[in-house]
């Protein structure tokens, strides 16, 4: 029998580019780099070489996608870098034709749609593992995890530090921008409230810093997914970059209610000014702090993912989940990262591959290695 496919869906992006490498390395001859541009894919899939093959992919028209279901491509599994419509039907055609899937979209209501599809995935027996990547992906288990070592979990507090020194994908500076001075609702036990994104700033120090910074709100979908699945506890997501001082101003103009004026069209503006005048570098960290009790007694268990290059690092967590699902030993269901994935044998492979997992409880550290 021929060796089974997974098919990477806007592979030569810039995280796309960074998966399909990874792949290659661990499962070579299975990658097949995907997008409009056939020239773009051809040109990847050449210089990784190791069997990747490349295909015209159309996620947005029927006829250009349905090639992926034909037989003779033996395709198993799908992951979506685009971020996806609501109304698309890409992944759940994909779906119903027994293909797993999984996607790194950071919107929350693209992700809803995927979990209404649960009925679909067990009939056709497949497989959808719902946002992977760093926040989403890896910041849901580290809160999944943290918590389930509580009796009881109160809140989870998860902050992201981005590099402005690194060239993020045109898709991420976009999704960004276009969630400036949106609100968004939060839940709080029965209440929901409405919040707006850089607010509410809350000072905190990461693992692997010696100085508190501010991280404000923002609309990631993690906190909306872990409020359900980790209730009682209270979750919410914030953002901040590497310069204090750019995320500051963001947080002032929010406060004063500019940053509504931020639109999408200004992503490529944006970018070209941070690459002209150098600001920051390409570190990240992804910080999770939950508090909760534990045999009577209050508890704090904190988190913290680092490393540079937020690029590579979200793909290697792609990477991992995707090989999951190539191997199709994950059961039929559509599931958010956290109640698929092992967080201790995730942890290890990300250690293995300059992510530095840090893991406090009581003022005790421990490094996964």
């Amino acid at each position: 029998m021929s060796q089974e496919k997974i098919v990477v869906i806007g592979g030569y992006g810039r995280v796309g580019t960074q998966i399909c490498r990874l792949l290659a390395k661990e499962v070579p001859g299975a990658v097949v780099i995907a997008g409009p541009s056939i020239n773009k894919a051809e040109e990847l899939a050449q210089d990784i070489g190791s069997g990747t093959t490349a295909m015209d992919v159309d996620v947005f028209q029927r006829s250009s996608y349905e090639k992926i279901f034909e037989p003779k491509r033996n395709v198993r599994a799908v992951i979506s870098c685009v971020e996806l419509p609501v109304e698309n039907k890409f992944a759940e055609d994909v779906i119903k034709m027994g293909i797993n899937f999984t996607e790194l979209s950071a919107t929350y209501a693209s992700q809803q749609k995927l979990f209404d599809l649960q009925s679909i995935a067990l009939t056709h027996t497949s497989t959808a593992v719902v946002g992977v990547g760093l926040m989403p992906g890896l910041s849901n288990v580290m809160a999944a995890d943290a918590v389930s070592r509580f009796d009881t979990a109160t809140s989870v507090s998860i902050n992201i530090l981005l590099g402005l020194g690194e060239a993020h994908g045109a898709d991420a500076v976009r999704w960004t921008l276009r969630n400036m001075g949106t609100t968004y609702d939060m839940r709080y036990g029965d209440i929901v409230k409405k919040v707006r994104t850089f607010t509410d700033p809350r000072q905190t120090t990461l693992l692997n810093e010696t100085a508190p910074r501010r991280f404000y709100r923002f609309n990631f979908s993690d906190q909306h997914v872990l409020n359900k699945s980790l209730s009682p506890a209270h979750v919410d997501s914030r953002l901040g970059f590497d310069s204090k001082f750019i995320t500051d101003l963001l947080g002032f103009t929010g406060k004063i209610g500019l940053l509504s004026l931020v639109r999408e069209n200004a992503a490529p503006i944006f970018s070209k000014i941070i690459k002209m005048v150098s600001i920051g570098d390409d570190r990240y960290a992804v910080q999770v702090e939950a508090n909760g009790e534990r045999d009577g007694k209050s508890e704090t268990r904190t988190l913290c993912a680092s490393g540079q290059n937020e690029a590579i690092a979200t793909a290697t967590v792609a990477t991992f989940v995707g090989k999951k699902l190539l191997a199709n030993t994950l059961q039929p269901g559509i599931y958010p990262i956290e109640q698929a994935i092992d967080s201790e044998e995730l942890y290890k492979y990300l250690s293995s591959r300059q992510v530095i997992i840090q893991n406090i409880r009581k003022n005790k550290q421990d490094l996964y290695s």
